[in-house]
């Protein structure tokens, strides 16, 4: 199943003109940005009220980099609200799924990081066309989702 059929896209902001700070601050949510893990993810942080409502996603969010050499296709889900810069889509589900779900997905999208080298990122349509499992396996809501940090 394509990934456009589970899943809506919703593309980050540009930083251009966005303040972004080195140190969080009362108000102020972590901007995302491409990376090969996800505690590298969080560029800096920017003040809530500087962004629309709509580029704000909410914790347990699924994003997906899209860009750059090395670090395109990683696919996590967030333990945060933040906004994410123009280099990170935003995959909105489009049937309720449990955290254990998102994960699996992310991990799925994650694998298919073979296809997009050489200038082909997987941005746009391409990102869409992912073909995805249309079936969660049983086990995967079996899964503990603990924290070990």
């Amino acid at each position: 199943m394509r990934l456009d059929s589970l899943f809506h896209v919703k593309n980050g902001i540009a930083s251009s003109g966005l303040t972004v700070i080195s140190k969080p601050e009362e108000g102020f949510l972590p901007f995302v940005r491409l990376a090969s893990t996800q505690k590298r993810t969080v560029a800096g942080w920017i003040n809530k009220s500087a962004v629309s409502l709509k580029n704000i996603y909410p914790k347990d969010s699924l994003f997906v980099s899209t860009n750059s050499e090395g670090s395109h296709s990683y696919s996590y889900v967030s333990d945060f609200e933040f906004v994410p810069n123009s280099d990170v889509s935003v995959l909105i589900p489009k049937v309720k799924m449990t955290i254990q779900e998102k994960v699996f997905y992310a991990q799925c999208i994650t694998a298919n990081r073979y296809k997009f080298s050489y200038g082909r990122k997987p941005k746009g349509d391409r990102l869409k066309k992912i073909e995805l499992p249309d079936t969660i396996p049983s086990w995967v809501n079996k899964t503990s989702m603990v924290n070990n940090d």
